[in-house]
């Protein structure tokens, strides 16, 4: 049970860091076509 538990807790902590990734990621995108808007 502990075992089950605490891989639970890292694959909570992974869901974690992917959710933050990939909105950073979305806003990394969004700023840089801002930007290439910007330039032209």
């Amino acid at each position: 049970m502990t075992f089950l538990s605490e891989n639970f807790d890292a694959f909570q902590k992974l869901k974690d860091i992917d959710i933050f990734v990939t909105q950073f990621y979305h806003d990394f995108l969004i700023l840089s076509n801002e930007y290439t808007k910007f330039l032209k």
